[in-house]
């Protein structure tokens, strides 16, 4: 009991710890961000003029910046921004005159659950096929695999999602062409996204497993006469796993803030579209919470899967 308290206790301390290193890394991000928008090509206060009143006078676009606040210091816009951002308040969208927080948080649960279906098709994609092609080693199994594998990775996931929308949507008509983000209709922009991480995922698990099968150990367990079904499955996968579980972690933060391609193409109303619309309309509040946000999500699933390393492999020394 002693030993698992001691654990327990080094545990949280390292929770603690990694949670105060995130703050000067969110600190850096919210700065590099709030610069790259300000400084990108064009004018937001030219651009809101244009859209609403259609005569772009100087005279006006001198009232829009006083509005925002957009002829003060980047400094003192800096410093407003992030204490706005502290208090959770991400400001006011340009176009849609809404609250950032109130458009993300409505546009938060579509991404998530695309995430969380490319998550599931990734993992009945790969991990099947890595363990078969580990377990076969230059079958014509294997060698599927692998063209497999190859053929995922080279294919841009914006010609994968326009030939799957063609597919599905204009020639057999099984999904809507426009904007929708019912769960019948997710599984395509799933399948898109899945499919560009599902190539390196096999040959990843693939070669985990032909490392992990030459060890001593399975050869011991295999002489002992147990059965191949748990040597695979109760003993190599569990070891060869732990350095794919990182790169999972990874991954799926990077289906949260990187579909935005997918969703662009899909008409699926989640944030990255919403980013996008927001860049092409230089809408300063809604990329700066974007990102933001993308970014303690990213930082976020990280530490968890660094906690959930440990937990799985003890011989990690706690820092």
């Amino acid at each position: 009991m002693c030993v698992l308290s001691g654990k327990g206790q080094q545990l949280f301390r390292y929770i603690i710890k990694r949670v105060f290193c995130l703050i000067p890394v969110l600190l850096v991000i919210s700065i590099i961000t709030f610069l790259l928008t300000h400084l990108s090509a064009g004018d937001a206060a030219s651009i809101i003029v244009r859209g609403t009143s259609g005569q772009q006078t100087q005279e006006a676009i001198n009232i829009v910046k006083e509005e925002l606040g957009l002829d003060q210091p980047l400094a003192v816009q800096y410093g407003r921004w992030l204490g706005n951002v502290l208090r959770g308040d991400f400001g006011v969208s340009y176009m849609t005159k809404k609250p950032v927080r109130d458009e993300l948080k409505a546009r938060f649960p579509a991404t998530f659950q695309l995430a969380v279906c490319s998550f599931g098709l990734l993992l009945l994609i790969s991990l099947p096929l890595g363990l078969l092609s580990s377990v076969y080693p230059d079958s014509y199994l294997d060698k599927i695999s692998r063209f497999f594998s190859f053929l995922t990775v080279s294919i841009p996931s914006f010609w994968l999602g326009l030939a799957l929308l063609y597919v599905f949507g204009v020639y057999l008509k099984w999904i809507p062409v426009v904007g929708t983000h019912e769960t019948r209709n997710v599984w395509v922009p799933a399948l898109t996204l899945s499919l560009g991480f599902a190539g390196s995922y096999i040959r990843l698990i693939r070669t985990s497993m032909l490392e992990v099968l030459g060890k001593q150990y399975i050869q011991a367990l295999r002489a002992k006469g147990l059965r191949e079904r748990l040597v695979i499955c109760r003993h190599a996968l569990k070891n060869a796993i732990v350095p794919t579980i990182t790169r999972l972690g990874a991954t799926f933060g990077g289906l949260l803030g990187g579909s935005a391609i997918v969703e662009s193409i899909f008409s699926w109303q989640g944030l990255g579209k919403y980013a996008l619309d927001a860049i092409g309309n230089k809408d300063l509040p809604s990329v700066q919470g974007y990102v933001l946000l993308m970014a303690a999500v990213v930082v976020g699933i990280n530490l968890f899967v660094d906690i959930l390393y440990v937990c799985i492999d003890p011989q990690i020394q706690l820092g």
